[in-house]
């Protein structure tokens, strides 16, 4: 968080000191600080003062802007990011829409390619699972492509393929990506993010009920989030062990993997404290019913999906309140 703040920081000092200019150059300056201080803002959980910031940002682009484009193409790139964060993914799609056709006709490879990256998810978040899956091919098929976003690309398109309930696409493309990209693939990405293709991976193996080497894979991408203290995914990952678990009617391993994550989650986080609530909902329906099927604990895990994916919509009340297991 020490270089979001610092940004942040950046982009205030630089408001302040431009407060008294009303020059158009100024202006475009402004409008920037203020885009990038709202992306900094939503990624710091703070939706108010990001749509704020956002707000001002458009009204400096209508009243003092040069009209640029790409600079409109950047404003909606990042406010539709905010939406979508916020699970607002039909109005988040329509702005980086608007976007995208800004950028594939003045902008450059690298950003296009992003954008399509971007606007993509919001697609698959929203199940229009088809026009995810166009965004995502014309991404791998730049011209000139980042390499790390092709990877990225590569990975949304599996998700996309599992997503949409079609586990044997996903690992047929998984497989694809292996070949075309040589076995060390990975090294491309972030530690963070070879481990959830690990764990991206466990989930395809788990839906195809190939569930020994799901477990293998699941075991690992847990172990590595144990030691980089990340409860909340330590939780989930414990939870769709459990459910491999099940498949294989192993319920005293069900029952102690489910209580395995909870140790991990603190009270402090929000999404900490719903993937605890996720957890007692099972244990209960465990203690309850002698057993769990697996379309129980899948209805909770896309539960969690949906609350992660959103991670600034307001929660109005228990999002398992509803859920009859």
């Amino acid at each position: 968080m020490g270089s979001l703040t610092i940004g942040l920081r950046i982009a205030d000092d630089l408001l302040t000191w431009t407060q008294a200019d009303s020059s158009r150059l100024v202006s475009v300056l402004r409008a920037r600080a203020l885009m990038e201080r709202g992306n900094f803002l939503r990624i710091l959980g703070d939706p108010d003062g990001a749509y704020r910031s956002f707000s001002q940002a458009g009204q400096e682009l209508e009243s003092n802007g040069p009209g640029d484009p790409l600079e409109l193409a950047r404003y909606q790139e990042l406010l539709g990011t905010l939406e979508r964060d916020c699970g607002n993914y039909e109005a988040a799609a329509e702005l980086l829409r608007k976007a995208l056709s800004k950028v594939r006709r003045w902008g450059d490879q690298y950003s296009l390619q992003r954008i399509l990256i971007s606007a993509a998810l919001a697609y698959l978040y929203n199940e229009n699972f088809e026009q995810a899956d166009e965004l995502l091919d014309e991404s791998l098929r730049i011209a000139e492509p980042d390499s790390l976003f092709l990877r990225f690309a590569a990975v949304n398109k599996v998700l996309s393929y599992l997503h949409s309930r079609q586990p044997h696409k996903a690992y047929q493309a998984l497989l694809r990506v292996r070949r075309g990209l040589g076995a060390s693939w990975l090294q491309g990405f972030p530690e963070d993010d070879q481990m959830r293709v690990v764990w991206l991976e466990g989930q395809i193996l788990s839906a195809l009920r190939i569930d020994d080497e799901a477990i293998v894979l699941l075991r690992r991408a847990r172990e590595f989030f144990i030691q980089a203290n990340r409860g909340y995914e330590v939780c989930r990952l414990s939870i769709e062990l459990a459910l491999s678990y099940v498949a294989q009617g192993r319920f005293d391993d069900v029952h102690r993997e489910l209580g395995f994550g909870l140790p991990f989650l603190s009270v402090q986080n929000s999404l900490h404290r719903y993937a605890h609530s996720a957890v007692l909902l099972l244990q209960q329906t465990l203690r309850e019913q002698g057993r769990l099927r697996e379309e129980q604990i899948r209805l909770v895990v896309l539960r969690l999906d949906s609350i992660h994916r959103a991670p600034l919509r307001a929660q109005t009340q228990s999002p398992f309140a509803d859920l009859q297991l």
